[in-house]
């Protein structure tokens, strides 16, 4: 035992030991108080208990100011109660702190892309990438902000990376897949979708993103299989179960689109493209109301979509209000000027309003945009026509055949290019074309009596006109109120002096479309041959009033002028006719018909020559001039004329009947006979041709059957005496 001096000297070494040793004792009681308040706030953050959590963090903060750790987990409480803005500044202080904490790096870009400080997060990935070279969450992270930057060269680039680095990272080839899918690359997007569904094929994205590139593609029956299983893996899906409602609309199966976009809507009643889609399905039921009210969401809910400005443009358009329609095409093209569907819209518009350079202008802008726009194409092509372009309307016709070469639409412009270039079995080839790979039903009844309508018009021009008839049967057939195709039938009935039946089927064309111009200006004609210039007025002053711009209806009211005497206001008509369509032989033919009343056959002549020089294949050419020829008693001369009219129209009753009246003049009075009884047959209600025929019987003394002949023709035509 030491005595008392030992034990003083052990006590005081003992002390100076204690006091020494007492700053490391604290800083180490200090060290697991940290650590204990840290653990305690993580702890609490986990249960989702930001407040305490909070708490716990200051406290460490405040007792270890230089602490990256409590930094760090502090900001990730401020992310859970969207304090972006403190969140980001301790991140920094913890990063500041220590720059090898990879984990601060990740929140601190997320909570910089709340704040839409996209160059920002971009900056602080390549920080950490920099401190790890081979993180390939990092890389796939940065890509994704590159997409919101519109660079996409260097999205594919580091998801590329991500890839390289980690072949089983779903992200990046989920993320690489939506690149390829913005570029048009469906191919290359379905080939990365694939892969996500490898690498988790319990999880809907994979489906839910490839399913919309097979619909690309125009592969719907894949699409809907993709769509199907997502939502079996995610019922509540909006997006899925409304892309699948397209996918149907696409298929024409119209009453599951309803469904599936119907069941979107009812998930999220505010979704812009739900409702967009909707209303395209509204507007092809023709329920215009309706889709008009989800346009109206759509466009509310994104004041921003341009393609539902569009659409509910369309909408306006079809009901009827032009100005509204103009003001969304406007504002469309306003929101994106780069996007052809406003321009091809606006286009449609300028059609409507017999506009058709303004037309024309705003399809060539959304081709440009767009050099693969069928819709654009055909449309142009339609106006071509209208024009009388037939090589340009066929070139437009024929680059849409190019890109579809089953499309019938291409089909029927081409057809009418063609018949307008006066190749009409090629033309008549093109409609038959459709009506036999396009079968009855209700599905392609517009297409068909579209054909069918045509078909009838070019066996008019080939002067066939039963067979016209017929077809214009079969495309009413088809579709009951095709006015087209009653108005092809009345020309039929024209040309085989069927007045009455013309008549009646223009009635029908005029019920179907009140605002049909061309279908007056044919009634016009037709109470103008049977005499009714006053009704036939009538008519073509409506024509008119409809449409100012419709050389024909000018030329057929000069027509029933001149047939009343007025031979003023008949050159008032007809030249008009000839300045609106100055290409028009058929209006230059019946402005020489004019001037022969007057006995300016200097400029009858002037007028049948340009005729001749614009068409010398137009038989009413050559039928006109004989008339001028039979007028001036050159018989000869007449006969030549008719000739050839009737060459290049074997079925041209009239040519037949006037060389009937100039071979009677000869006194070939069998030669005579020949052409009125071919007349007759070709057109059993000439009433001319019967007049002429009882002519020729009575210098035969033939009187019985002249007789007949003259009966006959005073039943058709009681002015007869």
């Amino acid at each position: 035992m030491p005595c008392s001096r030992e034990l003083a000297c052990l006590v005081k070494v003992v002390q100076r030991t204690i006091v020494s040793a007492l700053p490391i004792l604290l800083m180490t009681a200090a060290g697991c108080q940290e650590e204990s308040q840290i653990e305690i706030g993580k702890k609490h953050a986990a249960e989702n208990n930001t407040q305490l959590a909070m708490q716990a963090f200051d406290a460490a903060i405040a007792e270890t100011p230089d602490s990256a750790e409590a930094y760090y987990q502090r900001g990730l409480v401020y992310i859970k109660r969207h304090r972006e803005v403190p969140a980001i500044n301790d991140f920094k202080r913890a990063i500041e702190l220590d720059e090898t904490l990879a984990d601060a790096y990740p929140p601190l870009a997320k909570a910089q892309v709340k704040l839409d400080r996209i160059d920002a997060a971009i900056e602080t990935y390549g920080a950490l990438l920099k401190l790890e070279p081979e993180n390939s969450s990092a890389y796939s992270g940065r890509g994704l902000l590159y997409v919101t930057s519109d660079k996409m060269k260097l999205a594919r680039a580091d998801f590329d990376k991500a890839i390289e680095l980690d072949p089983k990272n779903g992200d990046a080839y989920q993320n690489r897949g939506q690149i390829h899918a913005a570029l048009g690359n469906s191919d290359l997007a379905v080939q990365d979708f694939s892969k996500v569904i490898e690498l988790s094929p319990n999880d809907s994205n994979g489906y839910a993103y490839r399913g919309p590139e097979y619909a690309k593609k125009k592969d719907f029956d894949k699409a809907i299989a993709d769509y199907n299983k997502a939502i079996k893996l995610n019922p509540k899906a909006m997006a899925t179960i409304r892309d699948r409602g397209w996918a149907y609309f696409s298929k024409n199966d119209l009453a599951k689109a309803a469904e599936d976009l119907d069941k979107a809507i009812e998930l999220n009643k505010n979704n812009a493209l739900a409702r967009m889609y909707r209303g395209l399905l509204f507007a092809k039921q023709e329920k215009w109301k309706e889709a008009l009210k989800d346009f109206d969401v759509a466009v509310r809910r994104d004041s921003k979509n341009y393609e539902a400005r569009c659409y509910r443009g369309s909408t306006f358009e079809n009901m009827g209000d032009l100005k509204k329609a103009a003001v969304d095409y406007s504002a469309a093209i306003k929101l994106d000027a780069e996007n052809p569907l406003a321009y091809f819209h606006r286009g449609n518009l300028a059609a409507q309003e017999s506009a058709i350079d303004k037309a024309i202008a705003d399809f060539d802008i959304a081709i440009a945009k767009k050099p693969d726009y069928l819709d654009a194409w055909l449309a142009r092509s339609r106006m071509r026509v209208f024009k009388s372009e037939w090589d340009l309307a066929i070139q437009d016709a024929n680059k849409v055949l190019q890109l579809d070469a089953d499309n019938p639409q291409a089909r029927l412009a081409r057809g009418r290019g063609l018949n307008g270039k006066k190749e009409i079995d090629k033309a008549i080839a093109e409609f038959d074309w459709i009506t036999e790979k396009f079968p009855q039903n209700a599905e392609n009844a517009q297409i068909r009596a579209d054909a069918f309508a045509s078909r009838s018009f070019s066996l008019y021009q080939k002067g066939e006109y039963l067979p016209a008839i017929d077809s214009a049967y079969f495309a009413i057939l088809a579709k009951s109120d095709h006015y087209e195709a009653h108005n092809h039938r009345a020309r039929a009935y024209i040309a085989r002096s069927q007045y009455d039946k013309a008549i009646g089927s223009l009635n029908r064309a005029i019920q179907f479309n009140p605002d049909f111009a061309e279908a007056y200006s044919n009634r016009g004609y037709a109470y103008g041959a049977k005499k009714n210039y006053d009704q036939a007025l009538t008519d073509l002053n409506k024509a008119i009033e409809l449409d100012p711009n419709l050389f024909h209806a000018y030329q057929n009211r000069g027509l029933a002028q001149a047939a009343k005497g007025n031979m003023n206001e008949a050159m008032k008509d007809l030249n008009k006719a000839v300045s609106l369509s100055p290409k028009s032989a058929d209006a230059l033919c019946d402005r020489a018909l004019v001037f022969g009343f007057r006995k300016d056959m200097a400029k009858a002549k002037a007028d049948l020559d340009a005729a001749f020089k614009l068409d010398p294949k137009l038989p009413k050419v050559h039928h006109r001039r004989g008339l001028a020829f039979l007028d001036q008693g050159n018989h000869d001369k007449a006969i030549e004329s008719f000739n050839e009219a009737i060459k290049l129209n074997k079925k041209h009753s009239e040519a037949f009947c006037f060389r009937a009246y100039a071979k009677h003049a000869k006194k070939k009075y069998a030669d005579a006979l020949k052409d009125f009884t071919e007349s007759i047959r070709l057109n059993p209600n000439f009433a001319r041709a019967y007049y002429g025929r009882n002519l020729t019987y009575k210098q035969l003394k033939m009187r019985s059957k002249a007789a007949e002949d003259l009966d006959k023709a005073k039943e058709l035509d009681p002015s007869i005496k």
